[in-house]
């Protein structure tokens, strides 16, 4: 790009971004029926079609005092820009992407969210929920995630300050979570549990308490991941804060849960520091469980965790019996790591390639190409997912043999446990091998009935179809053989999706899951979606009910031929067409009636689907119509096309008089017209063309007759 080029495209940019914040301020003022704020949207209109020219999309990346165009700050020391980027900041905006052809309702619907309180928007779920339930999708967004601050090192330290002082998001977001996925609201109950972690604990042993062990394990995994998220805060403030109300939660929650949750929190990798400032937080009751258990149990517990409980429990001055107990242990466990790790020995008994390759391993987690192939092999085996594989091959061969009855519950709740291990990491390819092989033991249906209710449940369809996001399409093939051993109970989870989901790869993946799942369930369930007030969402089940091929529901869609949205009232009269509607074929020839010109561009493109002499009419009509203004080449071309496919010997009387014809409003555009039509000839059976070619030919002008005489030998030949 030329620097001239360059140069408009960042003022264009810089336009764009004042406009915004121009447009957003007046909203607040005066509302979107106003004039003023008309020429404003149409202004920025005008600024984005010609950045378009440059780019086929504006992207913008949202800091907490400005915005930054292709890594670089857009007047950083501008006040407007400050003030408008903070705001959006406010919702939890890190970026931001105009689409083009972005309507003036998309504009507005957008700036007047983000110009409303913050609080709203978190309420609805985030800025991305809500962009979705109001249909803008040319205005696209990427959510904060809790850790992203970004570009806070280009920020002022008058302007740290200020930050420092803000309320940390972490614990609000988290809470909020909890809240939604025990009582299935998004809106905060009248006690504000999200504010309150005593309320939150005691809301959580309510609901949870009566959830099964399944249920309860996937909560105390998220409860630990959270942990996680905490301790990889930059801001010490915001960790602070978080790690205290979460201490102050697992403080009030029940003991049954409390012990998921610790077993889970000893498998993660925590800092030294880190580990004695969450656990500092515990009660003393807690720590004192926690020591108690720890010396009766043969659990394994890491030595930095037993010390610094020790640690906790010594400065705290608790009673604790088995605190000497404890301490050998330590002493004992530290004795054997020196000995196993003794210098002299080591170097002895492992040669030096072999040591290097070793130490390569465990600091890069990374095998040297040089080493043996057998170690690859060793190193994948030992992988948690292996493991997890070869238990559950093993569960499932105890299974087959004849078991005391006593040890199914045991291991059918290990066979859970494995489930949710594997919907953790996306191994979704093992878990249908899983489900596949429990489907085939018939023997074992009422000791698998928890088993299935585990498969129906939301919790497993959720985390199934939240994978689709996670792991993007290298996981498509492996879900979408998950879903079809399982079926029915995705049928719900796979709608409510379709309807939120703003990624358009990820729409056609929940449409091609649909499609393949029995039509009896599916039906019932997605006409219900059909009343909806979101066009999009409309449509899509349209598409659904169109692609599984049942006749029967051309009865649900009939009312929807009339419906006032343009794309919601074509999908349903293409949708009856396919299944040979006689009603929709006369909405057809309407289509093509109508005075506006999108409609019939649309209705051009449907009557292909249709062999109908009154359709075939009306289609020559609009192709023989000369007007002096708007000859609309690209229309008069498509019905070429749609008459060569449905009426292919009829039309060819009326090509031949287009041929022959001069067009002295519009001659460079009809010359366009006959080469398409020469080259619709093509395509045709010669069976039909050559005799043809033999009839008209005479009556076209030389040029012409030449070109035919040379398809028709390229054709007998």
């Amino acid at each position: 790009m030329l620097l001239d080029d360059k140069q408009k495209e960042i003022a264009l940019v810089k336009s764009v971004i004042n406009t915004c914040s121009l447009i957003s301020k007046q909203l607040k003022l005066y509302g979107s029926a106003n004039k003023q704020v008309d020429l404003a949207t149409s202004r920025l209109q005008g600024f984005l079609e010609s950045y378009f020219l440059y780019r086929e999309t504006l992207p913008l990346t949202v800091a907490r005092h400005g915005f930054i165009y292709e890594d670089d700050f857009v007047e950083r020391r501008n006040n407007v820009f400050i003030g408008f980027s903070y705001m959006l900041f406010q919702h939890g905006i890190s970026a931001i992407i105009f689409q083009q052809d972005i309507s003036p309702r998309d504009i507005q619907d957008f700036l007047i969210l983000t110009g409303r309180a913050p609080a709203e928007t978190w309420e609805e779920g985030g800025i991305v929920a809500a962009l979705r339930m109001r249909g803008i999708d040319r205005i696209s967004v990427r959510e904060m995630s809790e850790n992203d601050i970004a570009y806070i090192d280009v920020i002022a330290e008058t302007d740290r300050d200020l930050l420092l002082k803000e309320k940390s998001p972490l614990w609000e977001r988290f809470a909020f979570a909890v809240h939604r996925g025990l009582t299935k609201s998004t809106d905060p109950d009248s006690d504000n549990a999200e504010d309150n972690p005593g309320r939150l604990a005691e809301l959580t042993n309510q609901i949870l308490d009566n959830m099964s062990t399944a249920n309860q394990q996937q909560f105390s995994k998220g409860l630990s991941d959270f942990l996680v998220s905490i301790q990889s805060e930059k801001i010490n403030r915001y960790r602070s804060r978080a790690l205290a109300k979460l201490t102050e939660f697992i403080n009030r929650i029940s003991p049954g849960i409390r012990q998921r949750l610790f077993s889970n929190i000893f498998n993660l990798n925590m800092k030294p520091a880190f580990t004695e400032e969450f656990f500092s937080g515990l009660s003393d009751e807690i720590i004192v469980e926690l020591l108690t258990a720890t010396a009766k149990d043969s659990n394994y517990v890491p030595p930095l965790i037993m010390k610094v409980l020790a640690k906790i429990a010594q400065d705290k001055k608790l009673n604790i019996k088995h605190l000497g107990q404890i301490d050998q242990e330590l002493a004992g466990k530290k004795n054997e790591i020196a000995k196993l790790f003794k210098k002299d020995d080591f170097e002895k008994y492992v040669p030096d390639k072999y040591r290097d390759a070793l130490l390569n391993i465990i600091q890069f987690d990374s095998v040297p190409r040089q080493v043996d192939e057998n170690l690859l092999v060793l190193k994948e085996s030992l992988e948690e997912r292996q493991q997890e594989k070869h238990t559950a091959d093993v569960i499932l061969k105890i299974l087959k043999e004849s078991v005391d009855a006593k040890y199914l519950k045991g291991l059918g709740e290990n066979l859970v446990n494995i489930v949710y291990m594997f919907l953790e990491d996306g191994s979704y390819r093992e878990l249908n091998e899983l489900c596949a092989s429990l489907e085939r033991q018939s023997c074992l249906a009422g000791d698998l009935e928890k088993f299935r209710q585990v498969l129906a449940s939301s919790s497993f369809t959720d985390a199934v179809i939240r994978g689709v996001s996670l792991h993007g399409k290298s996981r498509f093939n492996d879900i979408e053989a998950l879903v079809h051993t399982v079926g029915t109970p995705f049928v719900e989870p796979l709608l409510m999706a379709l309807t939120s989901e703003s990624n358009r790869s990820n729409r056609l993946f929940y449409l091609k899951l649909l499609q393949q799942l029995d039509a009896g369930e599916v039906i019932p369930l997605a006409v219900r979606y059909l009343n909806d007030k979101r066009w999009f969402i409309v449509r899509n089940i349209i598409l659904i009910l169109r692609n599984i091929q049942e006749p029967e529901v051309v009865a649900y869609l009939r009312p929807l031929m009339d419906h006032p949205h343009l794309k919601i009232r074509t999908e349903a009269i293409r949708t009856c067409l396919h299944y040979g509607c006689d009603e929709a074929t006369l909405r057809l020839i309407e289509m093509l009636d109508d005075k506006d010109n999108q409609t019939v561009d649309i209705a051009i493109s449907m009557a292909m689907m249709v062999k109908d002499a009154n359709v075939a009419g009306r289609l020559v009509a609009l192709l023989q119509n000369n007007p002096v203004i708007n000859y609309r080449l690209d229309q008069k071309k498509a019905i070429v096309k749609t008459l060569a496919e449905t009426i292919p010997k009829g039309a060819l009387p009326v090509f031949f008089e287009l041929l022959s014809k001069k067009n002295a409003l519009h001659p460079n555009q009809h010359k366009e017209l006959i080469a398409e039509i020469l080259k619709v000839f093509e395509r045709y059976d010669p069976k039909l063309l050559i005799p043809a070619i033999e009839q008209y030919a005479p009556s076209v002008n030389a040029d012409i007759q030449v070109r035919l005489r040379r398809l028709q030998k390229r054709m007998e030949s």
